[in-house]
């Protein structure tokens, strides 16, 4: 084979005058492959610019000169007599020397030199670092976005005290099983008063026209049959929670602000207990502050009693979902069999309303993610084989760009790199 043509008919000469830096036995063996070698690489360089070509005679210059004499060492040791007298050991049964060991000093220097050189190579070629960054940070954001969604939704228990104590209960109606609806205002009532539950509320979300406050707003609002905070082991920030008896008719409009529109519409007011408040035109005593993070359901701001149905249609009329909280020992199994003989004892009871009513039982994280679980593992799998995908192109792109630096690879290993 032969050697590309050397483009000023000069370097060849130089390169072939620093070889001789090795001993002759040395350039015997390797001199016209590094030669070869030589005269492509500086053509690659030659044709990135004159600088490129510039730096790499020089580079060749240092590393040829200083791998030769070293080279030239060796040689001289090997060349030394063998030790001989009294205890030493003969040539022929001399054991193979062991490989030099690598210190932890010498191991951070290996790790610095790879550093060094991946920036210096990234910095010479901008897009493809552009290509492998963009690559792979689109990989890793769609990961880490999808990640935290399902860190928060599936991976860590709601963020409420006891969170294995809290159920959601509904109306099944015997003529459609499995089907789960919202219940009446008594029927939550008994549920209520079941050995197996500490409490038991129903709500509905619903907007409401804040007025006397500045401008007229329309606000997320909870109504409830009773107080929302109890049903879920929680102690009002201030004040007192509702009270069953203030969700019929007769008794004064009261109302729990969230802590949230505590904070932003009345500046956390110390004082705050006793005000008033006009929603929907009719005025309402505030009677207690929410703890801090709690919006259940859905964001609402604050909660007022729903009053019952002026129709008078008592168990006929259901318009409330249902929170419930376990009494202490209390399990699904057991509320689960109280709930089913409360159903039959209501069907006996109130055949016009509740011949064919019974009541289901679920766990609120069971109801929370148990309908997205299988779409959120299904979505992080997606995202995550999309990050496998760049991590592969990315891949893909080195080993493409190996190919191009076989020549210099090649002159580093002729010289004596490691």
């Amino acid at each position: 084979m032969t050697a590309p043509e050397d483009p000023k008919g000069v370097c060849l000469p130089l390169f072939r005058l620093l070889l001789r830096a090795f001993p002759p036995r040395f350039r015997a063996l390797h001199g016209d492959g590094m030669e070869e070698l030589f005269l492509d690489e500086l053509g690659h360089t030659r044709q990135r610019s004159v600088i490129s070509a510039g730096w790499f005679l020089v580079r060749t210059v240092v590393d040829v000169a200083r791998c030769g004499l070293r080279e030239r060492r060796v040689e001289s040791r090997r060349k030394a007599p063998a030790p001989s007298g009294p205890g030493k050991e003969s040539s022929g049964n001399r054991p193979a020397p062991k490989p030099p060991s690598i210190g932890f000093g010498q191991m951070l220097d290996n790790l610095r030199q790879d550093l060094v050189f991946a920036l210096r190579s990234l910095r010479r070629n901008p897009l493809f670092t552009l290509v492998a960054f963009v690559t792979i940070a689109t990989g890793v954001g769609a990961t880490t976005a999808v990640f935290s969604v399902v860190n928060g939704v599936l991976l860590k228990p709601l963020p409420y005290d006891e969170p294995e104590r809290l159920t959601r209960i509904y109306r099944t109606d015997l003529d459609r099983p499995g089907s789960l609806s919202v219940m009446a205002k008594e029927d939550i009532r008994d549920i209520q008063d079941l050995p197996a539950f500490d409490a038991a509320v129903g709500y509905r979300q619903t907007s409401d026209v804040l007025t006397g406050m500045g401008s007229p707003a329309l606000i997320p609002v909870g109504q409830v049959t009773s107080g929302i905070l109890d049903a879920f082991g929680l102690e009002p920030l201030m004040g007192r929670d509702l009270q069953w008896e203030e969700s019929y008719p007769g008794n004064p409009n009261v109302v729990v602000l969230g802590h949230s529109f505590w904070t932003e519409e009345l500046g956390q007011d110390p004082e705050v207990l006793g005000r008033t408040l006009e929603l929907e035109g009719e005025t309402f005593e505030v009677v207690g502050v929410a703890p801090e993070g709690f919006d259940y359901p859905g964001g609402v701001r604050l909660w007022r009693p729903m009053v019952k149905d002026p129709r008078g249609c008592a168990r006929g009329c259901h318009a409330y979902w249902v929170i419930a909280h376990l009494s202490p020992g209390s399990t699904l199994l057991t509320a689960g069999e109280q709930l089913s003989v409360l159903g039959e004892q209501l069907a006996e009871s109130y055949p016009d309303s509740n011949e064919k009513k019974r009541f289901s039982l679920f766990s609120l994280e069971e109801r929370t993610v148990g309908q997205v679980l299988s779409q959120l593992w299904i979505l992080f799998g997606a995202v995550a084989l999309v990050l496998l995908v760049a991590f592969a192109n990315v891949a893909n792109l080195l080993l493409a760009r190996s190919q191009g630096r076989l020549g210099e690879v090649g002159v580093r290993a002729a010289i004596g790199a490691n």
